[in-house]
């Protein structure tokens, strides 16, 4: 992989937008990261970026935000610049993509994109795929929109909440999300808890995590079938409540926040 990254640095004058985005998308995939390769990549990029579609952009966000490449502030500048306009090109897959990368890149301080980005995703989430769905949930939370009540009616209307399709990790998202932004959605509370139970046997410790975290912020807490659900599964993980580490302390405060000391037994 070095000799290819070293190759392309040599070659990256003679690539269009497609190829330089595919590019940076590829290099994240094989968790490969090379920073002389990722600066070059960038700096080409800010040279071509009136030529990227609203897919190059988004792989481009999403290849850096997946290798944490943040020191490149000239780049995410390019990308907002570039996105706002050509924000009603973007596919769900590509919203959801966008908005994660500007969680991770720390763009919420960028306004003009997140609310364009924002608006979007907003209109278009009813044909979101599950994935598309948690990525975004997560995303709006990290960047604490403030449109709460607008994104609280587009996921109750989004195709994507048939929440038995959803992956464990797909399920605690919303939730996690839900619950910071403080909406309590009970159908959408309901649906996932019913599904997690169904799945709790595939949550690795930082589902259990999550979930437990955000049904104990909720003022509605009836949900003992799942909490004794999420018990079981965090003493077979080893993070039980009483447990040591990020996970561990997450379910010992959910299961101290709703006063259950029967389920943590």
């Amino acid at each position: 992989m070095d000799a290819i990254a070293a190759e392309a640095i040599a070659k990256l004058s003679h690539f269009g937008a497609q190829d330089l985005s595919n590019l940076s998308w590829s290099f994240s995939t094989r968790l490969f990261v090379d920073p002389p390769l990722m600066h070059a990549l960038a700096a080409q990029a800010i040279a071509t970026m009136r030529d990227y579609e609203a897919q190059d952009l988004a792989n481009t966000a999403w290849a850096y935000a997946t290798r944490s490449v943040l020191d490149t502030e000239p780049l995410r500048e390019a990308i907002a610049a570039s996105a706002i306009p050509r924000r009603g090109e973007f596919c769900p897959q590509e919203l959801s993509n966008t908005a994660w990368a500007l969680s991770v890149l720390m763009m919420r301080h960028h306004m003009p994109l997140v609310e364009s980005m924002s608006s979007a995703a907003i209109r278009s989430m009813s044909s979101f795929s599950a994935q598309d769905l948690s990525n975004t949930s997560w995303a709006f939370a990290k960047l604490e929109r403030s449109d709460h009540e607008r994104f609280r009616v587009a996921v109750a209307g989004s195709a994507a909440l048939d929440t038995l399709q959803f992956a464990p990790q797909n399920l605690s998202n919303p939730a996690w999300a839900f619950s910071a932004l403080a909406l309590e959605n009970l159908p959408l509370f309901a649906s996932i808890s019913s599904a997690a139970i169904a799945k709790m046997s595939a949550c690795n410790p930082q589902a259990i995590a999550n979930i437990s975290w955000s049904y104990a912020r909720m003022s509605n807490r009836f949900h003992t079938p799942l909490f004794n659900a999420l018990a079981s599964a965090a003493r077979a993980t080893g993070n039980a409540p009483g447990a040591g580490g990020d996970h561990g302390f997450a379910v010992t405060w959910s299961f101290w926040k709703i006063a259950a000391p029967s389920l943590t037994a």
